[in-house]
């Protein structure tokens, strides 16, 4: 089978420099990428958004960030938790996100730890960038990101970008929930 992709100059970038990165052919890279990515939404056994509960999400989000073996905790200290951990953490951070949008304000314990969140990003990527020889490329590529992406659209509400289907997250349907 054959498939073809498009792909804009920013990610034909990306994609050469992890193969680069990776000594693979570009072929073999785009393969690894893509494993990762269906790994990520389909093999990892969480719940989807729709099943996750608000206080399930909390208690995830709350230890990530504080405990000392929590997920963004570890991120801060400049260590890789895995795939599985960073995936867990977005995907609580959405099911708060989508739990909380359409409320007036936001409960104090989600605000506390989507702050936490974005005033340690400096951190976090320093230290990760200061490790980057034991830290998968998407960590810091992506990933990342996308936790404080989703910290501070929790704690700023609503926009047109929030709203996007994220299949990867546990979304179930193109709509917003």
């Amino acid at each position: 089978m054959e498939i073809s992709l498009t792909l804009s100059d920013a990610e034909a970038a990306q994609l050469h420099s992890m193969a680069t990165e990776l000594n693979l052919d570009l072929e073999e890279t785009l393969r690894v990428y893509l494993h990762s990515f269906y790994s990520a939404s389909h093999d990892l056994h969480l719940k989807s958004v729709s099943k996750l509960s608000y206080e399930e999400a909390l208690v995830i989000v709350q230890h990530a960030e504080s405990g000392v073996d929590g997920t963004y905790f570890q991120l801060r200290l400049g260590k890789d938790p895995g795939l599985e951990e960073t995936l867990k953490l977005r995907t609580a951070l959405r099911v708060l996100y989508h739990h909380i949008r359409e409320k007036n304000c936001i409960p104090r314990p989600v605000c506390e730890a989507a702050a936490s969140i974005l005033f340690h990003e400096h951190e976090a990527r320093l230290n990760l960038q200061a490790n980057r020889s034991n830290i998968r490329t998407e960590l810091l590529d992506s990933e990342l990101f996308d936790i404080q992406l989703h910290a501070f659209h929790l704690l700023i509400g609503a926009t047109d970008d929030t709203d996007r289907y994220r299949p990867d997250l546990g979304d179930d349907t193109n709509e917003p929930t």
